[in-house]
């Protein structure tokens, strides 16, 4: 699971409740943690800058994003334990970690079985524009043109702006099979006073869906900007984590009721960061990535050497 800005590993795994929802599953929970480099304030994901451009329509290199090496290695660390299923691996995260998910996971969907978005959204720029969601605001961000702009927002300085570029973070992949062979599972979640991420989240669910993945979409109604409640559950449900089955698709809002809607106000968890000799936590704090987890987590960081 990949935490929101500004978060960090424990936004998910320092959550006791999360922790016993997981352990009841029989499910390993592993938590990713983005770092500060320089000229950043706080951690934050790299997706690539412009997305999928004209000239780059699959960035998916190192030069690209300086976490798709880190996230190649936490695969390759889950594959290695012999108490993990490596056929059964699925990504996850929430808000700008929900972004990362949905670009890394592409990346790397042929050792993936799928993966779940929460608070995030698809952004789609000039000719590849080809269809407008019944949820566009133009109010909140702009008017959504065929063939020229989403609607996502009214600044041209937003990312995935830009004359070359198409799709940010990424194009999915046209018919993209996971581990086993099948089309890869999506399930994309967002909260219905989400804003203009109820829209984004309906462009995931419609170039998904063209491109022929296994798309749920899911607007949770009186949610906000968070995490669907009892989201182990969902994420269980949806992406069949614990059985194999056809997912169910939970209660949505139609795009009608979005701007009159009146929000209401695992057996094995697993930390990883990525350079043990320069980890920052927070923007603030260094220390060696073990060390600090140990420190952080206890017992349960007992296996990180």
């Amino acid at each position: 699971m990949a935490h929101g800005a500004n978060g960090n590993s424990r936004s998910f795994c320092g959550n006791k409740g999360t922790k016993k929802r997981f352990a009841a599953l029989g499910t390993a929970l592993v938590c990713t943690a983005s770092i500060a480099v320089e000229g950043d304030k706080k951690p934050r994901w790299r997706q690539p800058e412009f997305g999928s451009t004209v000239s780059n329509p699959f960035p998916c290199t190192e030069s690209d994003s300086l976490d798709l090496p880190y996230f190649e290695t936490v695969l390759d660390w889950i594959a290695a334990q012999h108490e993990f299923d490596a056929q059964r691996i699925f990504n996850g995260g929430f808000s700008q970690g929900s972004n990362f998910a949905s670009y890394i996971s592409f990346c790397f969907h042929s050792r993936l079985r799928g993966f779940a978005t929460s608070g995030s959204g698809l952004k789609v720029n000039g000719p590849a524009v080809e269809w407008c969601s019944a949820y566009d605001d133009p109010e909140k961000s702009g008017e959504c043109a065929v063939g020229k702009r989403d609607g996502w927002s009214a600044t041209e300085k937003s990312k995935g702006t830009c004359d070359d570029c198409r799709v940010f973070p990424i194009k999915p992949v046209v018919n993209a099979t996971d581990i086993t062979g099948a089309r890869l599972r999506v399930c994309i979640n967002v909260g219905e006073g989400d804003t203009s991420r109820v829209h984004g989240s309906d462009q995931y669910r419609y170039y998904y869906e063209k491109a022929g993945l296994r798309t749920t979409f899911t607007i949770h109604p009186g949610e906000k900007h968070k995490m669907p409640l009892d989201w182990p559950a969902i994420y269980d449900e949806c992406l069949g984590i614990t059985e194999d089955g056809t997912a169910a698709p939970t209660r949505s809002v139609a795009p009608s009721q979005i701007r009159s809607a009146n929000p209401s106000t695992a057996p094995s968890v697993v930390s990883s960061c990525q350079d043990e000799d320069d980890f920052r936590f927070n923007g603030k704090k260094k220390a060696r990535c073990a060390k600090f987890l140990r420190r952080q987590y206890g017992k349960e960081m007992q296996q990180i050497r």
